[in-house]
């Protein structure tokens, strides 16, 4: 016999994307599974431009359902949203939606049906990351051996939108560190990869378009956060396994190294590669790194033009006059 529905709270975030969130808002709307509450966490800040505009976009929606709409008096970051939408939630399990991206109508569905037969603190489900054009690639999960070495050497894709997460758990944690400007996905889930159960939808149930937002804008901003990311909870990598300690942090200041080299400041990625274990091989290794991340988008990539951004815009377009013609027919 099966327990009772547990009821879910999705917090769509959103800061300057008052021109992509009712296409999310709309991919929540049309979820299979209906034991949920929606809640909107404006960030761009009370009377700004965007926050009127992107009020004026939900608005249809919130007058029709019972969705939450609460706006940060002022611009705060995407962890303050997610940790405020937490706040207002009154679900047994918490999914977190970026404006930018889209769920799939099964993604809530099929997280709630694997959590009935695993007793996981949170699931994660698979995802397509693509361009507008319809290229990128297809991330299917599975229990993995050194799933945190896997996931922070991105040899395995995931984000704050493919998590399914106990709200009991979300609290323990005190939610999203609240410092950090990039990678607050990162720094969340290793915290959750380490202390709590979690288990992998492997069907793709997302959608995450990339659009250029929330990139660093050059290698010295990207050493920042990254740093940053060590600074916090680098202790608690180390402790956990110091061997995958050691491979993320070298995959990490490559991949900044990277960024200095296409700024052609091979100065600041020398300096970066002696950081790494690898010392004179640094080098050798940036090449070998590039080499295997051209295997890896051979591998697991795609190119599929059905899921292009504006074919699916369009298929979103189709649900919304669904939606709202419900109440016509």
């Amino acid at each position: 016999m099966r327990k009772k529905d547990p009821k879910v709270s999705i917090i769509i975030t959103t800061h300057n994307g008052s021109d992509c969130i009712e296409n999310a808002l709309i991919s929540v709307l049309m979820q299979s599974w209906k034991f949920m509450e929606i809640i909107i966490v404006d960030d761009n800040g009370t009377g700004t431009k965007e926050q009127q505009k992107t009020a004026s976009v939900v608005k249809p929606y919130i007058d029709k359902c019972q969705i939450k709409y609460i706006v940060h008096e002022k611009n705060k970051n995407g962890s303050h949203a997610r940790n405020t939408g937490a706040y207002y939630s009154t679900g047994e399990w918490l999914a977190f939606l970026d404006d930018d991206d889209l769920f799939l109508p099964d993604k809530i569905e099929k997280q709630i049906k694997y959590i009935y037969h695993n007793n996981v603190d949170m699931v994660v489900c698979g995802g397509f990351y693509i361009k507008r054009n319809g290229t990128g690639y297809i991330s299917r999960l599975c229990e993995e051996k050194e799933i945190l070495k896997q996931y922070l050497t991105e040899k395995i894709l995931f984000n704050t939108s493919t998590i399914l997460i106990k709200k009991a758990v979300f609290i323990e944690l005190n939610g999203f560190d609240v410092s950090f400007k990039r990678h607050q996905d990162w720094e969340f889930i290793t915290r959750v990869l380490i202390d709590y159960k979690v288990g992998f939808v492997s069907n793709p149930l997302i959608i995450k378009y990339s659009v250029g937002r929330n990139v660093a804008s050059n290698a010295r901003l990207a050493e920042e956060y990254i740093e940053h990311f060590f600074d916090i909870v680098g202790k608690k990598i180390y402790d956990y396994s110091n061997k995958q300690y050691f491979s993320i942090k070298n995959y990490q200041y490559i991949r900044v190294a990277k960024l200095y080299i296409k700024e052609h400041n091979t100065q600041q990625a020398k300096r970066l590669l002696k950081k790494t274990t690898y010392n004179h091989l640094a080098g050798i290794m940036l090449l070998l790194s590039e080499l295997l991340h051209i295997y890896r988008k051979l591998a697991y990539g795609m190119k599929k033009s059905g899921f292009s951004y504006y074919k699916y815009h369009k298929i979103l377009m189709s649900w919304k006059n669904e939606f709202f013609d419900k109440d016509k027919s």
